[in-house]
């Protein structure tokens, strides 16, 4: 009556007597209402439902519309106003009928758009920003990573996963003014920042045979982490995958938008009783890609390989590919990146033995794959640095 009386006043065109129909049972029975009326309604063209502006009213309009087989329209109210009721009482009878007649948008399912409404989305996709990589090989395959993308970095055992996650860590919080949330469950907390501080040192502090005074290694322990842009999670060995989204949703919230997980293998094999490998590999996977969607964040994780077929292994510089990544299909389906290290550890030539090939085995932003330079660990200094191929790399091993 509230709408009708609102319609009406508001009108002065001759003969005018809109046709408004009440729910008998409020918002809750609203879907049986229009259900047993629905060979009257199925007289209009359109029909503009003007339902309460409250949680109920929200879902008396998804149980309706389907009913209405594309002839719904949804009124939003006045701003103020909790029903048509309220309008009325608060004078805002003119406001209510253009929100009826002409403002009324016809009903969408969530998470259906029409192509018209697309042109901001699309200007939002090509505006996302590319962050170099610290190798000019891998950039140009890739042009760097982007936020909203999971990247995932495999190799053989021994080969240099750990110390290529950090040269990454390290390049972002140098190129970049973000927080970073470290998550390495294979390492103490201490080890992780002990690793760091050499790369930004130059030195392999770990070795008993490099001495630095301590007040120097606490000026590089200031200039690193007393930004309070570095996060670690605190847990030796693995965590389940609830405890995982928990603190990956925190670290989002946080402003941290780079984060990096080391590795996937243990979360998944400590909790294997919940659930076959393959199907936690796909749950975790799918959960951490919309994670780094809705966040916005770059989640960079380390990956295992399936034990090798028959000729070179993965220590012997084989190289991986996409069907090489050890436990699911998803690993390689939801990954924006995936970038592979191989390194024959006993070449005879030791130029080689320390030089680790860099292949990109996907990369759907470019879609360029293939070999993406070389890395060359320096043993003096820690680092891992582009170089050249070197001359006899592709050699077989001699004994």
């Amino acid at each position: 009556m509230s709408v009708w009386q609102c319609l009406v006043q508001q009108s002065d065109l001759e003969g005018w007597k809109p046709a408004v129909m009440s729910v008998f049972h409020g918002a809750k029975g609203a879907h049986k209402d229009v259900a047993a009326n629905l060979d009257r309604l199925e007289q209009y063209d359109r029909v503009v439902l003007c339902f309460d502006e409250d949680s109920e009213g929200r879902a008396a309009v998804d149980a309706v519309c389907p009913l209405l087989a594309g002839r719904a329209y949804v009124t939003k109210l006045p701003a103020g106003c909790k029903d048509a009721n309220d309008c009325l009482m608060q004078g805002k009878e003119n406001d209510l009928k253009w929100a009826i007649v002409k403002h009324a948008r016809k009903y969408q399912p969530d998470g259906i758009i029409n192509g018209t409404d697309t042109w901001e989305r699309y200007k939002h996709s090509t505006n996302v920003e590319c962050i170099p990589y610290p190798y000019n090989g891998l950039n140009e395959k890739t042009y760097g990573f982007r936020p909203g993308s999971l990247v995932l970095i495999t190799a053989g055992t021994g080969v240099g996963k750990t110390q290529f996650m950090r040269e990454l860590k390290y390049d972002v919080w140098q190129r970049t003014d973000w927080s970073i949330a470290d998550i390495a469950l294979e390492e103490d907390v201490g080890d992780t920042v002990g690793g760091l501080m050499s790369i930004h040192m130059g030195r392999r502090l770990h070795l008993p045979d490099v001495e630095i005074p301590e007040d120097h290694e606490k000026q590089v322990h200031t200039e690193l982490f007393d930004s309070g842009r570095w996060s670690f999670y605190d847990h030796f060995g693995g965590m389940d995958d609830s405890s995982l989204f928990n603190k990956l949703r925190y670290f989002g919230a946080t402003g941290h938008r780079a984060i990096f997980l080391d590795h996937l293998s243990i979360i998944v094999s400590e909790y294997a009783a919940e659930g076959g490998e393959r199907e936690r590999i796909d749950t975790v996977m799918t959960k951490l890609a919309k994670l780094a969607k809705e966040l916005e964040v770059v989640i960079f994780i380390v990956v295992h390989l399936r034990k090798e077929s028959a000729g070179r292994s993965f220590e012997q510089g084989a190289t991986p590919s996409l069907d090489d990544l050890r436990g699911s299909g998803s690993l390689k389906q939801l990954a924006w990146d995936v970038l592979a290290l191989s390194r024959d550890q006993q070449h005879f030539d030791p130029l080689c033995r320390n030089t680790t090939k860099l292949t990109v085995l996907k990369c759907r932003f470019t879609g360029r794959t293939g070999e993406a330079g070389f890395l060359r660990f320096d043993e003096d200094t820690g680092r891992m640095v582009e170089v050249e191929k070197p001359p006899n790399y592709e050699e077989e091993r001699k004994f």
